[in-house]
């Protein structure tokens, strides 16, 4: 699977359409390599607009409500941001390229530990996960 214009056809096609068109979240969404996020059982769905089952019964939303909850929050470059629920870290990886730090609480250490390993591929802003 090409991600790289997967991850282009899910901003244009499904983010877009939602009227998300914030540029700045719309970078953010597009830097992070979602599939890098997503259990290895569900790469081939990564992009799907569908949400994707996480570890401890949780999931990780359709990419579309990832774009309107950025866009909502209008964070800014010099916002810090505390996020309960870290699940994957996709979103607390989107969160910390609009903001200037974010602190990411997980109840379920499965999850914590799989956003831990996700996040700790990425170079980027400070995050702190606990």
């Amino acid at each position: 699977m090409d991600t790289a214009t997967a991850q282009r056809q899910m901003v244009e096609q499904q983010i877009r359409t939602w009227e998300v068109l914030d540029e700045r979240v719309l970078e953010a969404i597009s830097a992070v390599p979602r599939a890098a996020f997503v259990p290895a059982s569900h790469r081939e769905v990564a992009f799907a607009d569908a949400p994707i089952p996480l570890a401890c019964g949780q999931t990780m939303l359709p990419p579309n409500l990832h774009g309107r909850i950025l866009q909502s929050l209008d964070i800014g470059p010099r916002d810090s941001v505390l996020e309960i629920g870290t699940g994957s870290g996709f979103l607390t990886a989107c969160l910390a390229r609009l903001g200037a730090g974010i602190r990411s609480i997980e109840i379920h250490p499965e999850l914590l530990e799989f956003a831990r390993a996700n996040l700790g591929r990425l170079s980027g802003p400070r995050i702190e996960l606990e």
